[in-house]
């Protein structure tokens, strides 16, 4: 499995009337999982967060591992320490090794999102 986390800059608040777009770049992380993996398998991840929208555009490729080998990618909002959270958002489906693609984030989670509370698994 691929872990990592998201740190996005920080922004003014924007006028109510303009949109605001977020970018970050996705970084491997993995000591907050119980079962660190140990697979050569690694990956890059590239995200635009729209505001307005509260659409996360995203691109992920994986390198290291056969498709076979792939699980899956989710997005998960961190919880304690050495606690794996449930997946809130799929990104890569089981044998792939790229993928493109937009998911909607719940208002809900939109904090934790630009907090830096997410990552992906």
């Amino acid at each position: 499995m691929l872990s990592a986390s998201q740190s996005w800059p920080s922004k003014a608040a924007p006028h109510p009337t303009e949109a605001v777009t977020t970018t970050g770049t996705c970084v491997t992380w993995a000591s907050r999982r119980i079962r660190p993996s140990s697979t050569p398998a690694w990956a890059t991840a590239q995200f635009i967060f729209d505001d307005a929208t509260r659409t996360l555009i995203y691109t992920i490729n994986v390198f290291g591992v056969a498709p076979e080998l792939v699980t899956a990618a989710h997005i998960h909002q961190i919880g304690a320490v050495g606690v794996n959270t449930d997946p809130k958002y799929l990104l890569l489906e089981k044998g792939m090794l790229n993928a493109s693609g937009k998911v909607t984030i719940y208002a809900s989670d939109v904090p934790a999102l630009l907090a830096g509370d997410m990552y992906v698994n």
